[in-house]
């Protein structure tokens, strides 16, 4: 620790009997000329439609830096700073709580001081339910101020091992393709060898045999459209599919945070259009909680997001290596763990969702029954007309979300969901193993 950090830390008394005389946060951050007595009006006007926190909103809306929002917490509630960065947590005291715990409070344990540990946190407001939480973990605790993305980033560092092995193991085996390769290593080149002889001897059977199967499954599917197609028609509507005209209900009274996952891999130019497309979503940005998923390795997307700019609400993290297995779904496992929004969606990297698509989520999932868990978003081409190929592929997706999936759906059967532009209710998908809560 350096020599500027420890006067930092001791600078201020850890905690300070309540005062109910206490002055509100905005009005520490226009003493201090942080921010201005009008944005401090617009944004507890904001707090009143919202129900967020009104630093989250300061900061969201660029008014107030996150320094400048921890510096008057840190007034507020007469506690110190520390930046785990410089002076990182206590390993054996992180290690008495499982990482659940720690993120779902989104705190990590930082010294011990006199007999007391210090918790470090970045909601000294909340820290009465933390104490609360952990019981007689400790002997005695106090709270300390820390940036979220350091407390968040802390948890990672000192759970790395269990947090990856998890990720890639968030559901019951018997629900689960990942024993596939250890079970059924064999068969696979068991089933090639006898192809390969079967060809040498008997090519024309074989041949008959792979063109009968490969017309059967043609026809299958095109009687799965058919039959789609002709739901579609004459069938009626279902309680929320996709073949509805524009949403129009109206917006929920308060609104969901969202938190979309977006993986990214071995992308050079991606993320200042991928910022650009995003900056256009009307959604408010405090309740907008976006996380750049990418693979730990990846130097090449690594390298890009170093030099690139975030407004607060993107934030970047990174997928530990474990076993060897770097796949999508995993990542995203692994990120879900880190995200704080009711509703959690996926984008893909090139996706460029319309500017009112999630109020349109927001929307249809507070008007939607109970056991509507997941809506599926229209897929378009946003480049039809560039050549024969793309209007081929504008024309299949256009069939395939705005007739099939309905039919399919009004038929009663299995809806098959593409990899993005998917919402989830987040407390159905932790029912499922997918996650935990954080707030």
């Amino acid at each position: 620790m350096n020599t500027q950090n420890l006067r930092l830390l001791t600078s201020r008394p850890a905690l300070v009997a309540h005062d109910h005389r206490r002055k509100p946060l905005g009005q520490y951050l226009v003493d201090s000329g942080a921010i201005s007595s009008t944005q401090l009006i617009r944004a507890l006007h904001l707090q009143m439609t919202l129900g967020a926190p009104v630093g989250e909103i300061l900061v969201s809306e660029g008014w107030a830096s996150p320094g400048d929002i921890r510096d008057a917490l840190a007034q507020q509630h007469q506690i110190r700073e520390v930046d785990l960065t410089l002076a990182p947590p206590d390993e054996d005291l992180c290690h008495r709580m499982p990482h659940g715990f720690w993120l779902s409070h989104r705190v990590i344990p930082w010294k011990r001081e006199n007999g007391t540990v210090l918790i470090a946190t970045d909601r000294p407001d909340r820290f009465d339910a933390v104490r609360a939480a952990l019981g007689d973990t400790y002997a005695g605790t106090l709270p300390i101020l820390a940036s979220g993305a350091q407390i968040e980033a802390s948890i990672a560092e000192k759970f790395m091992r269990p947090m990856a092995k998890a990720a890639g193991a968030r559901v019951p085996a018997q629900f689960s393709c990942r024993t596939w390769q250890s079970g059924r290593r064999g068969i696979l080149p068991a089933i090639l060898l006898l192809v390969a002889v079967a060809l040498v001897f008997m090519p024309i059977t074989v041949l008959a045999a792979v063109s009968i199967l490969a017309i059967a499954t043609l026809i299958m599917f095109a009687s799965l459209k058919l039959a789609a197609f002709s739901a579609f028609l004459f069938l009626p509507s279902t309680a929320i599919t996709s073949d509805e005209p524009p949403f129009t209900g109206r917006p929920p009274a308060r609104r969901p945070k969202i938190s979309m996952l977006v993986p990214l891999f071995r992308e050079k130019e991606i993320a200042g259009a991928l910022i650009r497309r995003l900056e256009k979503l009307t959604y408010p940005k405090t309740l907008l909680d976006v996380v750049l998923v990418l693979e730990e390795h990846d130097d090449v997307t690594h390298q890009t997001l170093a030099q690139t700019r975030f407004p607060a609400w993107m934030r970047v993290i990174s997928v530990p290596t474990h076993d060897g297995l770097t796949t999508k779904p995993r990542a995203m496992n692994y990120a879900l763990d880190f995200c704080r929004g009711d509703i959690i969606g996926v984008w893909d990297a090139e996706d460029a969702p319309a500017p009112d698509q999630l109020e349109t989520v927001a929307a249809r999932f507070a008007h939607a029954p109970e056991d509507v868990v997941c809506l599926q978003g229209v897929l378009d081409y946003y480049n039809p007309r560039t050549n024969w190929l793309a209007r081929c592929f504008t024309i299949e997706y256009a069939s395939w979300f705005r007739v099939v999936l309905p039919g399919i759906a009004r038929l009663g059967l299995v809806i098959p969901l593409g990899g993005t532009t998917l919402f989830f209710r987040r407390d159905k998908l932790e029912e499922l193993g997918g996650g935990m809560r954080i707030t």
